[in-house]
């Protein structure tokens, strides 16, 4: 995780992953941000300098009391609003947004998809299903990626959480 504190955002106003579904399938947005690309606002740093700089709180709050009532995805859709073109997009690995499965595949769009080689360094559950509900998905859809890595950690100390992630 230290790299991802160390890396420089060549003057962006934040660092996120592109949102996994949106990127691979049609959509319309009501401020057309499907035209560019979209951030998942799950995992983001931000150069709070350069925020305090340019009132991005006051932009954010502004464009909230505009926008608010005709956008899909609330507070994702406003951050991409007032940074469109001005964030550093991260490796998926920093934000794997689980729950993209059962969303393409309900969609038909499994072929989309390819599972990561290795395991992600943020797992970001996205979708009401989640590792610790029971699974309530058909039989032919995925359960939710992780589900038994989310167990595993659960039941470690913080102290074992702690040396996990010096590990990594």
């Amino acid at each position: 995780m230290q790299s991802l504190y160390q890396m420089q955002f060549s003057g962006c106003l934040l660092a996120a992953v592109q949102d996994s579904v949106t990127a691979r399938i049609d959509w319309r947005h009501p401020y057309n941000l499907h035209q560019q690309p979209y951030f998942n606002s799950g995992v983001l740093l931000a150069d709070l300098t350069q925020w305090r700089r340019e009132n991005i709180q006051q932009k954010l709050l502004d464009t909230a009391q505009k926008i608010a009532h005709n956008v899909p995805f609330g507070d994702q859709c406003i951050l991409n609003y007032v940074c469109q073109n001005r964030w550093f997009p991260l490796p998926e690995h920093y934000n794997y947004q689980a729950g993209m499965e059962w969303v393409l595949t309900n969609r038909g769009l499994s072929r989309k998809f390819s599972p990561p080689k290795n395991l992600p360094l943020i797992i970001h559950y996205t979708t009401a299903q989640k590792p610790w509900l029971p699974n309530t998905l058909p039989e032919h859809l995925p359960a939710p990626a992780y589900r038994q890595l989310y167990w595993q950690y659960r039941q470690l100390s913080w102290a074992d959480v702690q040396a996990v992630a010096q590990n990594i």
